[in-house]
């Protein structure tokens, strides 16, 4: 019985793989529309290799682990989906206050003048002001991976640490950033 359960096995197999019609629908996915992917990953302790090379004073290199995944859409959509928890992060400099930002920008936005214009990240590409660190991070937004090809994503220490202009005596001032990484290519069409 177990030999002719593998006979009918072997048949059906080979049945299936020299049918034409059942490898049509394998063509079609073939041709079916690309979504190109593009990553941004922060390395805690990492001193990422951007061009123009990072010289903002406020930044001592990144001080966490996280991720950012950009799938661009035939609907001219971007779905966005990745963790950052920097919560608790601390460095040899400083400790983080609250009020941090995400922001996909030019990466020569890190290198912004000195106060009272330090906005690292800006103008920004793409403004996550709404997302909450320690949860996940899925959304979907109007865009293309065209539009964010070649830039970074920042986390920036944005609203806690204005420096002396708002009478604060935050050392380093104002705009910290806490995180750098480019956005990379992972599928391309």
């Amino acid at each position: 019985m177990k030999s002719v359960y593998l006979l009918f096995l072997l048949v059906t197999l080979l049945a299936v793989i020299s049918t034409p019609a059942n490898a049509s629908p394998l063509e079609k996915k073939r041709n079916a529309p690309c979504c190109p992917v593009v990553v941004c990953e922060f390395k805690k302790n990492d001193n990422p290799n951007i061009s123009p090379p990072v010289t903002n004073p406020n930044y001592y290199g990144n001080t966490f682990d996280g991720f950012l995944a950009f799938l661009g859409t035939p609907k001219n959509t971007l779905q966005v989906g990745g963790w950052i928890d920097i919560r608790g992060v601390t460095n040899k400099i400083f400790k983080t206050d609250s009020g941090y930002d995400i922001h996909v920008a030019p990466c020569g936005t890190a290198n912004t003048p000195p106060e009272p214009h330090l906005t690292p990240g800006d103008p920004a590409t793409i403004d996550f002001d709404k997302q909450m660190f320690g949860h996940s991070i899925l959304l979907t937004i109007d865009g293309s991976i065209a539009q964010i090809k070649g830039q970074c994503c920042f986390v920036v220490e944005e609203y806690a640490s204005r420096g002396p202009l708002s009478g604060s005596k935050s050392i380093p001032r104002n705009e910290r950033i806490l995180g750098i990484a480019p956005l990379v290519d992972i599928v391309t069409c």
